[in-house]
């Protein structure tokens, strides 16, 4: 068995001192990190029988629990919820991303995984400016041959952004970077490699995700 996802939230506690919204802005904000850090050990941490992780993030304590059971799929790791209220945007994803990645490893040394695909997980997160950005694999030449298209999302706090990228027909050359529009993060999984796309004219292209209208987008012949 693999390790196929990890999820973060914040302790209920949270709501009754700072407000549901804190904790409901906390969930998207994490979904940021979680996912492409997810996506970065998929295939590569082999479990016993654990295939999910969730760390439930509280302010009630300070260090973590050494001998806590780590029960399948759930454990609790110490963090400062209302400091984090008042830190920068890019604070906030560091933040996430060191307490997500801490428990992680915890996690891993109590269980006797190998800690090697967290490390690197973090370590590309981190050469993203902790701004993760998706690029679809499938990819759609222009009718002229002279160009070609893939579509991209990249990731933020509140919202994640889907562009369409213009390329030089075999060559990665961008041309130019198409901006599309915006998805909230916990609809973002259906925009991270999209596969159903096609050339409607020279200039016209369509893309879709599964069950939604097409989008289309106008190019100018390359």
């Amino acid at each position: 068995m693999y390790m196929r996802e990890i999820v973060c939230g914040g302790d209920s506690e949270v709501v009754t001192r700072l407000g549901g919204e804190v904790l409901k802005s906390f969930h998207f904000h994490s979904n940021c990190v979680s996912i492409p850090y997810t996506k970065g050990i998929e295939g590569k941490v082999r479990t016993k029988d654990d295939s999910k992780i969730i760390v439930i993030f509280s302010d009630r304590y300070d260090y973590p629990d050494p001998i806590q059971d780590c029960l399948p799929m759930q454990m609790k790791w110490p963090f400062d919820f209302e400091a984090y209220l008042v830190v920068s945007d890019q604070q906030k994803r560091q933040w996430i991303l060191d307490a997500l990645h801490a428990a992680c490893l915890f996690l891993a040394k109590r269980k006797q995984w190998d800690p090697t695909p967290f490390e690197d997980s973090y370590a590309a997160l981190m050469a993203q400016d902790l701004c993760a950005t998706f690029i679809s694999k499938k990819q759609w030449v222009a009718p002229n041959q002279k160009i070609k298209v893939r579509v991209g999302m990249a990731m933020d706090l509140d919202r994640s952004y889907v562009f369409v990228v213009v390329y030089k027909n075999r060559s990665q050359f961008v041309l130019q970077k198409i901006p599309m529009f915006d998805v909230h993060p916990v609809n973002c999984w259906s925009y991270m490699d999209i596969r159903q796309g096609e050339w409607l004219s020279p200039t016209q292209f369509a893309f879709s995700i599964p069950y939604r209208k097409p989008y289309f987008v106008d190019i100018p012949e390359g």
